[in-house]
């Protein structure tokens, strides 16, 4: 069974053809396999293709073994990212891969075709990674987008054998932990900023464990004053010249939260000194983003400037010097202190997985057996009397 199905709008339109591959020669099961065309006409034709293949007018064999000799990765690649690639994830995620696509992976294996990339290639393309002084999370977000590439490959009935499978020790992400403030340093730092009238942002950002991106682009119309709640709903992310570009989130990934009645006077507080810098501003505002915390003319923020800001005010709050990302980390802290379980957590912060949430967090959860085992022996207890 084949369905052929269009994707997107305009330019980026695409066409997902999904397709059952051959049978599994032990369990005789087929597995629907998936391949993305710029026009429904080469979905057909490939189409057409496999079927002829099936119906043994077309020598399948000899037609895969010219197509895995000849055809070079860079050209493999590039079809299959602005196709199938395109299709499977976020906008903002893409541009960043494209970056690593022409950055690091078509300039190291280039012209070599598809088929005679091999586990040791891989292994050399790391060294030399390494050795050109890439940090250990970049070469293990490659080693991902790498492996994901070649396994379609081998998926899609293009390539036989994943080389990477031959590679035991794989690039991991290094495990960054957490260092949030005591409440202490939080106190501290509030208090210089709400001196200099820079408290509302970072004030925000230790109530609600908003991402950076996120509090770049909060819309107005996102916080629900009488609720008491925000919305989040898109994110802000900057090119390699720090151009910036609204992104919105998918439905799956928005997410309300609740935040603390002394942060939603702080807010309205905060909003009608905006208003009255819009008048001022008048056609010279960028009224259109309509931005909880932009800069002065209601444009998004240069995350360099806010850093210099955000260190100015620790060195003279005499605290720690800790990074934006790590005022979120503090709210998660402060909500795990507070007794919070690790779902709420998660859906806080915004977490895909579970697995997010503890392998930053977990340290912070430090009785957690403690309190598993009590609760254990008082059902224990109460049912041996019952």
């Amino acid at each position: 069974m084949a369905i052929i199905k269009s994707k997107g709008k305009g330019k980026d339109r695409r066409w997902v053809l999904r397709y059952d591959g051959t049978p599994d020669v032990i369990t005789g099961k087929r597995k629907q396999l998936q391949k993305t065309f710029k026009s429904q006409r080469e979905a057909k034709e490939f189409l057409d293709q496999i079927s002829f293949e099936k119906a043994g007018l077309v020598t399948s064999l000899s037609t895969k073994k010219t197509f895995l000799t000849t055809t070079p990765f860079k050209e493999y690649a590039k079809k299959w990212f602005e196709g199938e690639y395109f299709q499977n994830v976020r906008v903002n995620t893409f541009k960043i891969r494209r970056f690593y696509l022409e950055k690091h992976l078509v300039p190291f294996f280039g012209d070599k075709p598809l088929s005679s990339v091999t586990a040791d290639d891989v292994k050399e393309f790391y060294k030399k990674l390494k050795v050109d002084g890439y940090a250990t999370k970049t070469i293990s977000s490659l080693h991902k987008f790498l492996s994901t590439l070649l396994q379609s490959a081998v998926d899609n009935g293009d390539l036989e054998i994943n080389p990477m499978s031959g590679i035991k020790k794989k690039p991991k992400d290094p495990i960054r932990v957490a260092q949030p403030w005591s409440y202490n340093e939080i106190h501290q730092f509030l208090e210089v900023a709400e001196r200099e009238a820079k408290d509302v942002m970072y004030d925000f950002v230790l109530s609600s464990g908003l991402r950076q991106g996120e509090v770049f682009a909060l819309p107005w119309y996102n916080i629900d004053f009488e609720r008491e709640t925000v919305t989040v709903t898109q994110s802000v992310s900057y090119d390699a010249n720090g151009v910036p570009e609204l992104i919105p989130k998918g439905e799956g990934s928005h997410r309300t939260l609740s935040i603390p009645s002394y942060l939603v006077a702080k807010l309205e507080q905060h909003k009608r000194i905006q208003d009255m810098r819009k008048e001022q501003f008048g056609d010279h505002y960028q009224h259109d983003l309509n931005l909880v915390f932009p800069k002065t003319d209601g444009g998004f923020h240069n995350p360099n400037n806010i850093r210099r800001q955000l260190y100015g005010l620790m060195k003279k709050a005499k605290v720690r010097r800790i990074t934006f990302h790590d005022l979120r980390h503090t709210h998660a802290s402060m909500l795990i202190r507070s007794g919070a379980q690790p779902k709420i957590v998660q859906a806080r912060l915004g977490h895909k997985d579970i697995e997010t949430t503890f392998r930053y967090y977990a340290h912070l959860w430090p009785n957690a057996d403690q309190e598993a085992v009590k609760v254990l022996e008082k059902m224990m207890a109460k049912e041996r009397k019952s």
